[in-house]
């Protein structure tokens, strides 16, 4: 009975796809509005091209960018750039309260995961 376990337990393992960080396992990053762009390596070891809207997986909260998968980010931030600092993106974001919005950064390393060539939050 273990051994059926133990086979179970190595198929199930041998198809599971490790989630990576974007950072380590992404190159050529862009932003484009709010999609990211990048080249990223498969758990095969190749690069191929892989996007994700930012609005998916970054949100504003009082004028604060951070990872959520509630996202829509781009309703209360603005002008944003990418590149900044490793891994940065910098907007102009609105707290709700002020007339003018605030600078806010985020590390999108801490939001954007690279699982087999694919960006998920």
């Amino acid at each position: 009975m273990s051994l059926i376990i133990l086979r179970l337990s190595f198929v199930a393992l041998s198809s599971f796809t490790f989630a990576q960080d974007f950072g380590a396992a992404c190159t050529n990053s862009t932003l484009d509005g709010t999609t990211l762009n990048a080249m990223c390596e498969t758990d095969s070891g190749a690069n191929i091209t892989a996007s994700i809207n930012l609005n998916n997986c970054v949100a504003s909260y009082n004028g604060t960018l951070t990872c959520s998968q509630t996202g829509n980010y781009s309703t209360t931030c603005s002008a944003c750039e990418y590149g900044i600092g490793p891994l940065q993106m910098v907007c102009m974001c609105y707290d709700g309260n002020a007339t003018y919005p605030d600078v806010s950064v985020i590390n999108l390393d801490t939001c954007i995961n690279n699982q087999n060539g694919t960006l998920t939050c």
